[in-house]
């Protein structure tokens, strides 16, 4: 088995765990429980970072104040990757230690409604389009964020 091509650790050293954990923490605090609540503030979170990272976002209404987005970066003709997430989060119900939306490490783990599904995973796909598109701009690069996954 061989370890990463140079390409492949070009774009891993872009990358940066801190930012990708504060971005995280940024989504987990803007909520979105459903049913009980609307996506829009990760929406509006999730769309400037991914302004941020370069990326054309596009938002479409699918019901009232509840948005798909579309970030899309790089412009070539060659070779293309569709990430696929959700905004929403399931209700955090009891049992938490501290409040589910203030995002919090411990031992080296993030802990906050969402962290694992999806809030940290839409964070990490950021960071990796920005990383790619530095190192290869002609792969274009999607993120389809839907609301209410269930």
């Amino acid at each position: 088995m061989t370890g990463p091509s140079a390409a492949e650790n070009a774009v891993l050293a872009r990358l940066d765990l801190e930012s990708i954990v504060a971005d995280a923490a940024e989504l987990i605090r803007a909520r979105g429980e459903n049913p009980g609540e609307t996506e829009a503030a990760t929406v509006e979170v999730l769309a400037s970072l991914c302004e941020r990272a370069g990326a054309q976002v596009t938002l479409t209404e699918v019901a009232p104040g509840r948005h798909n987005l579309l970030a899309e970066i790089g412009d070539g003709n060659g070779p293309a990757l569709l990430f696929l997430g959700h905004s929403d989060v399931v209700p955090a119900g009891a049992g938490w230690l501290g409040d589910p939306f203030e995002p919090r490490l411990i031992d080296g783990q993030l802990i906050g409604r969402g962290a694992v599904d999806m809030k940290g995973g839409l964070a990490a796909v950021i960071a990796a389009m920005s990383a790619v598109h530095a190192e290869h701009p002609d792969v274009r690069l999607s993120l389809l964020c839907t609301v209410d996954e269930e």
